[in-house]
């Protein structure tokens, strides 16, 4: 993430911290007060968070595109619940809480990698646009797969792991491309001068079912 603003994101934890307990803080420590004074009071808090808000953003803008910064946003909101949840307002965290904080990890990998993953994939694919954006969605696919082990990486073993993926993908890809044309080769007649009918006759007739099925189960 060679584009990130650190200090952005200090300043966008401790708006989120703000922010937090002027949404929530009222549930725990004003769950009797009349509803006006709890909205001018989560109001006064608010106005506290628009002072770290602001300034991240206009820095992160500096480096950052609109899109990473409103991922950046989400992604402290959920990890930052975690603890403001426990330690703060005295509840649990279930595990499908965690989970989709998992998945939003992977979106904050998306939005700062995905371009350059997807240019590496078209690079190996031979510039097929189409083929290098399926093989960029396979990859997150699979990260999503193992999000649990890919939550101990650090950054440069993240990006390492992406684009072995997505090698290995591409190899697969290749692969099975050579077993396919090999099995087609192998069933089609040399010349094609024969009808479309009478040269599926002639390889059908050629040939075992049984071992072509064979041949198909293995690509």
């Amino acid at each position: 993430m060679a584009n990130i603003n650190w200090i952005t994101v200090l300043l966008l934890g401790i708006s989120n911290l703000v922010m937090l307990y002027a949404w929530y803080g009222h549930l725990r420590n004003m769950s009797g007060a009349p509803i006006w004074k709890v909205i001018l009071v989560s109001w006064l808090i608010a106005l506290v968070e628009y002072f770290f808000m602001i300034p991240a953003n206009r820095l992160g803008a500096k480096t950052m595109t609109l899109e990473q910064l409103k991922i950046i946003q989400e992604a402290l909101s959920l990890l930052i619940f975690i603890p403001f949840s426990i330690f703060i307002m005295k509840s649990h965290i279930s595990w499908n809480y965690a989970a989709a904080s998992l998945l939003i990890m992977g979106a904050v990998v998306l939005i700062f990698h995905g371009n350059n993953l997807v240019i590496y994939a078209g690079i190996q694919n031979g510039r097929d646009e189409a083929r290098a954006e399926d093989l960029t969605q396979e990859v997150f696919l699979r990260a999503l797969q193992n999000r649990t082990l890919i939550d101990t990486f650090t950054e440069r073993q993240c990006k390492a792991w992406l684009f072995a993926a997505a090698r290995n993908l591409y190899c697969d890809q290749v692969r099975r491309a050579a077993k396919e044309e090999a099995l087609l080769t192998s069933l089609l007649p040399p010349d094609g001068d024969d009808s479309a009918d009478e040269t599926a006759t002639s390889a059908l007739g050629s040939v075992e079912l049984g071992t072509v099925l064979d041949q198909l189960s293995e690509l």
